[in-house]
């Protein structure tokens, strides 16, 4: 029997699905990041142990690897030169390296047309017409990576020194910030000396929920976001495409924004990135 795994790896984490040809889910795993463009010695050890995981949750023979294929949509895929290396150290039979981008796509539109923006720990944006997938962003959150979680925590905290240095206006927001470091503007520069995407991510949350009870940086953070969102959309062809779905950990707090630009257009994604990876496994798709 031929086995088929959909594998998703981010910024913050991995996960595995395994199925049988009819598409019955038998396990799941999950385990560290698997950012493969970021680290690619810890992501490929990751992504076999979501793998295993998945299949010791299935209660099958390590044997299954010989005959099993797997979809990867893995963050960072789009900065690798050649994916046959990495694909070479894992133990599926086939393998097909994607950007998590790809397989967002399907997890969230299934076969048809639109555009999808991934709000996680980073973000990018794509849309899909036919066989062709065109793909804005995602280049890290240094450079790239607009509204995602990483960029504004990172925004945040530039914000709380620059209140607390007395440039910027201070909030409840960056009052909460500073309590979050002891009060001490030193610690936030030493945390950013070390602080990877992922730790930048963990303040995102805050800013939504600040910006509900009326926080004004909380609100600029998230216009801000917000405006990046529209200039993306409005690139990939909204206008004409007419839907559009949000996905990845932020996208019900976007979701849940009346400053969401094309609103009208907007459609719950169907799935996510990990049953969209599966759902390419078992097409046997070629992208």
């Amino acid at each position: 029997m031929n086995y088929f795994f959909g594998i998703d790896g981010g910024g913050t984490g991995c996960r595995a699905i395994l199925a049988d040809k009819s598409g019955a889910i038998l396990g799941k795993g999950t385990s560290g990041p698997a950012n493969i463009g970021a680290d690619t010695k810890n992501s490929i050890l990751y992504i076999r142990e979501a793998a295993e995981q998945a299949r010791l949750e299935a209660g099958l023979h390590s044997s299954i690897y010989a005959t099993s294929s797997a979809v990867l949509g893995l963050a960072g895929a789009n900065s690798l030169a050649d994916p046959t290396g990495v694909s070479q150290q894992l133990p599926f039979a086939t393998s097909r390296i994607v950007s998590d981008t790809v397989t967002a796509l399907q997890g969230a539109l299934g076969n048809g047309d639109g555009a999808i923006v991934i709000l996680g720990t980073g973000s990018a944006f794509a849309k899909r017409t036919g066989d062709t997938v065109e793909v804005i962003g995602g280049r890290g959150f240094m450079l790239s990576d607009h509204s995602g979680g990483a960029r504004l925590g990172r925004d945040l905290l530039e914000h709380t020194l620059l209140a607390h240095d007395g440039i910027a206006d201070k909030t409840d927001l960056t009052k909460a910030i500073m309590s979050e470091f002891s009060d001490e503007a030193r610690k936030i520069t030493q945390f950013s000396r070390t602080a990877t995407a992922a730790d930048y991510a963990a303040f995102a949350p805050m800013i939504f929920q600040f910006a509900a009870k009326g926080d004004l940086l909380g609100s600029q953070l998230l216009s801000e976001a917000c405006l990046m969102i529209e200039r993306n959309l409005f690139a990939l062809g909204v206008e004409k495409l007419r839907r559009f779905s949000i996905t990845g950990g932020l996208a019900h707090s976007y979701a849940s924004l009346d400053s969401l630009p094309y609103k009208e257009f907007y459609v719950p994604a169907q799935g996510d990135s990990l049953q969209g990876a599966l759902a390419l496994a078992l097409q046997g798709n070629s992208i």
